[in-house]
């Protein structure tokens, strides 16, 4: 995106005319950020911003700050951004909303409390057991898949679906038949 382009300013505090770095979403959206917080939060920004700089004739900025463009979405970047800064990180709305903050944290490197992410998704157990086990699984926390599997024993295994089946390999649905029928 270039300086004369009309472009979407993500909400506060991502809008603050003195950050001295803009992330530009994958579409579109410009978070005004500072280059420290983010390299505090992820080895992989710090090693980012210690790269070489484009020339000074093809520099990519908007209104004057350097721009990097990353490949996550708005509503993804806006995630990862809110649990690296020092505010309060809002509740989670959905459980796909933990899944794609996990997976962005550990794109970049990013260590998220293990406590507050494994709170927020037992807080979504009685919503859907199933997929709380698949994201559990899916990022290595263990102890809130067993929390998970034993949650889905409420319901048939029959009935149990949930959108985040796509994102585990088969074995854990396999081990997770065997213990429901077991049970």
């Amino acid at each position: 995106m270039t300086d004369n382009t009309k472009a979407t300013i993500a909400a506060a505090p991502f809008d603050d005319p003195r950050a001295d770095l803009v992330l530009e979403s994958s579409d579109g959206t410009l978070f005004h950020v500072h280059a420290i917080v983010l390299s505090l939060a992820s080895p992989i920004f710090a090693d980012m911003f210690n790269l070489p700089q484009p020339a000074a004739g093809q520099p990519t900025t908007h209104a004057g700050v350097p721009t990097v463009c990353v490949a996550e979405s708005a509503h993804t970047l806006g995630l990862l951004l809110r649990w690296c800064y020092p505010i309060a990180a809002p509740p989670f709305a959905a459980l796909d909303d933990i899944r794609l903050l996990l997976e962005t944290a550990r794109k970049y490197g990013i260590d998220l409390p293990a406590g507050a992410i494994a709170y927020a998704l037992q807080g979504m157990l009685n919503r859907d057991p199933l997929g709380v086990f698949c994201v559990a699984v899916g990022h290595g926390l263990a102890e809130t898949a067993r929390v998970a599997a034993r949650a889905t024993l409420q319901h048939p295994f029959v009935r149990l679906d949930s959108p985040q089946l796509q994102y585990i390999p088969v074995k854990p649905y396999q081990q997770l038949m065997g213990y429901h029928a077991a049970c």
